[in-house]
């Protein structure tokens, strides 16, 4: 049986995984209001409250075989998986090689082992984590992918770009990658050389190498500093509009709800070879466009002065009417002198002053209404497709090729049989392009972002009451290195009952002041937690004046 895990899965995970650590409910606590709805944990154990009420004033709070909780009554809803996640350093002894650290293990003794050699942990908090993409820089000379709505979603896309300027990331979408080279070979894909700068909110970018650009958003100075890498940038997709007018979220805002617009638009047409396989596109024969302006439009008949060649009949053409983006076929071409009397299957409501252009048309068959376009002919071969209305509601196309229903049976040569333009309706995702960025861009990792500031100092009570500030990384002695860094979810602490980790960091079993008297608030229960991630590395020396920035990305 043939089935495939989609992007749109692998999103969803990484989203959800995200949105676990949004969601982390409270440690329980002795005589707290809560309200019908409210989540808790206690003793690794997720509990709901059915009714307003407040908990016992001493105890050890709900378990699965006690609901009663001084006036309030809870629902057991199981272990509480992943509540809170810690990012540990580990293994300050050597490898057999230390330039040649081992691969980790997926096994519950060498998640054991990790434990077991944990100098600290800190707690990852949401703000410490984003969804993420791989970092593809703009380069010149380089082609991209264009996007097209029946293209495999590729699991590292490459249809957009993150260009750099001072410290100004902004990321584009490639919307269009061929042009229109000379009439031996017509439209073909070429690679980028002009880099997008647009910053519009509508309005796709067209830039002079023929790329057609979408901007999607940029990245805020706090959230390149925090989430940027050689390899990956961070995507989002904003939810809420945002207060400050004048950040990038805000930007992204605009751009969210200039897209969400009709469904189903069809906003761009990819001229496709004429032959599967080819190496010509644009088919041929066709007749120039005819330019005019100050033409009268009333109904469905029309006069074109100066026409420059009598001799070629646009019957099957097309007259756009530019300023209302009217378009009707040609049914009678009749040329007296220079004037061609011009009768069309439609009824202009145009006027007296109008600017009109007469082209190849096309016809588009589907599920979808409203989609009007016409071809730009340079010398005889259609070169652009210029849309006059995106439509809606499309969501398959049957057919759209400029074939010859569409054009006179002979070219401008005289030669009968014309090679018909071959092209292809782009549908835009769900609401637009640029609507939903984590989607648009294949989003499915999540990168979470951790310092390791100085000597890491925490200030809590011991088991004695009395507030004492400790060193929790080490920056001197043999501890002072580590060679591992994982991600623990749910750990536990060593203090009575040993409850769900909940500080912002911790000793572990290889902190040189581990297990020392009355100060077991600083210290994390051996064992305790799952490993999620392993990553074992070369050596990393810390010191009283270095800052650690470490980074790591899960792919989904």
């Amino acid at each position: 049986m043939a089935a495939i895990i989609t992007n749109k899965l692998r999103i969803f995970n990484a989203q959800e995984f995200l949105q676990s650590i949004n969601r982390s409910a409270p440690v329980w606590n002795t005589n707290q209001s809560y309200s019908a709805g409210d989540s808790v944990v206690n003793n690794r154990n997720l509990f709901v409250a059915v009714a307003t009420g407040t908990s016992a004033a001493t105890g050890t709070g709900p378990t699965p075989s006690s609901l009663t909780d001084g006036t309030v009554t809870w629902i057991h809803q199981g272990l509480a998986v992943y509540n809170n996640l810690y990012m540990s350093v580990a293994k300050h002894t050597p490898w057999t090689n230390d330039a040649n650290p081992p691969t980790p293990q997926d096994s519950i003794g060498y998640g054991y082992s990790v434990n077991a050699d944990t100098i600290a942990m800190k707690k990852v908090n949401y703000a410490d984590m984003t969804l993420a993409i791989p970092r593809i820089n703009w380069t010149s000379g380089r082609v991209y992918t264009m996007f097209e709505h029946d293209s495999p979603e590729e699991i590292i896309p490459n249809n957009y770009v993150v260009t750099d300027s001072g410290n100004q990331y902004n990321v584009y979408k490639c919307i269009n990658n061929r042009a229109y080279v000379d009439d031996s070979v017509g439209v073909q894909t070429v690679a980028s050389t002009v880099k997008p700068t647009s910053t519009s909110t509508t309005e796709f970018q067209e830039t002079s190498d023929g790329y057609v650009w979408k901007y999607m958003y940029s990245i805020e100075l706090s959230d390149a500093l925090k989430f940027l890498t050689k390899d990956y940038i961070p995507v989002d997709t904003i939810l809420y509009e945002p207060v400050d007018v004048s950040s990038a979220e805000y930007v992204q805002w605009q751009i969210q709800l200039n897209a969400a617009g009709v469904d189903g638009e069809i906003e761009w047409i990819k001229i496709e070879p004429n032959e599967v396989g080819g190496a010509v596109s644009g088919g041929s024969g066709y007749h120039p466009n005819i330019n005019k302006t100050g033409i009268a439009l009333t109904g469905n008949t029309l006069s074109i002065p100066n026409i420059s060649n009598t001799s070629l009949d646009y019957t099957k053409y097309f007259v756009i009417d530019l300023g209302n983006n009217e378009q009707f076929e040609i049914t009678q071409w009749n040329v007296t002198g220079t004037t061609a009397a011009v009768t069309v299957n439609g009824s202009f409501t145009g006027g007296a002053d109008r600017s009109v252009i007469i082209a190849p048309g096309i016809s588009v068959a589907g599920n979808g209404a409203g989609f009007s376009a016409y071809g730009i002919v340079t010398i005889d071969k259609i070169s652009s497709m210029v849309i006059t209305a995106k439509g809606a509601n499309w969501s398959a196309v049957d057919s759209a090729d400029i074939d010859t229903s569409n054009v006179p049976a002979v070219d401008s040569n005289g030669n009968p049989n014309v090679n018909a333009c071959k092209v292809k309706p782009i549908i835009s995702p769900d609401y637009g392009h640029g609507y939903n960025a984590i989607e648009e861009l294949a989003g499915y990792y999540v990168m979470v972002s951790m310092r390791l500031e100085y000597d890491e100092q925490s200030t809590r009570d011991n088991s004695l009451g009395n507030s004492e500030t400790k060193v929790i990384f080490p920056v001197s002695g043999d501890e002072a290195q580590f060679r591992q860094i994982a991600i623990v979810a749910d750990p536990q602490e060593t203090t009575t009952d040993n409850p769900p980790a909940t500080e912002e960091s911790y000793r572990g079993p290889k902190h040189p002041d581990f297990g020392t008297a009355d100060e077991e608030p600083f210290d994390i229960l051996t064992g305790s937690g799952k490993v999620l991630y392993t990553e074992n590395r070369q050596p990393v020396a810390r010191a009283i004046d270095q800052i650690e920035d470490i980074k790591v990305v899960f792919e989904f």
